[in-house]
């Protein structure tokens, strides 16, 4: 990882930290490092994970939060250029986004590898 620094487009005169990071690693290889460090199979890992992925779903549907534990938990966010509120989320006009807030031992853990 790589930090640098660049002007606050927001807040003229300040600067933000850019975090810079390596090779973005794939869902296969999530799914090779879960099956051979659990009991788990790559069949019961896709299942784990497409029944989270549904949960995080219906729980912004419903405009909720999501708590998953060590993994943290969802907030959606949304922008979009309109003129009234869209008729519906899906409308095209309409970004969607979902962020993380890091529970404390993540980041932890995250800080401990990144020396």
């Amino acid at each position: 990882m790589k930090i640098s620094f660049q002007n606050n487009p927001l807040i003229p005169g300040e600067q933000r930290v850019v975090l810079h990071t390596g090779k973005r690693l794939s869902y296969d290889d999530f799914l090779d490092h879960a099956a051979s460090s659990t009991l788990l199979s790559k069949t019961d890992c896709i299942a784990v994970l497409d029944c989270a992925a549904r949960w995080l779903g219906i729980s912004a549907g419903r405009g909720r939060e999501a708590d998953l534990g060590p993994l943290g938990r969802s907030r959606l966010g949304m922008k979009g250029k309109f003129k009234a509120a869209p008729e519906r989320l899906e409308n095209s006009d309409v970004q969607m986004s979902m962020s993380w807030i890091l529970p404390n031992t993540l980041k932890k853990t995250v800080a401990k590898v990144a020396d």
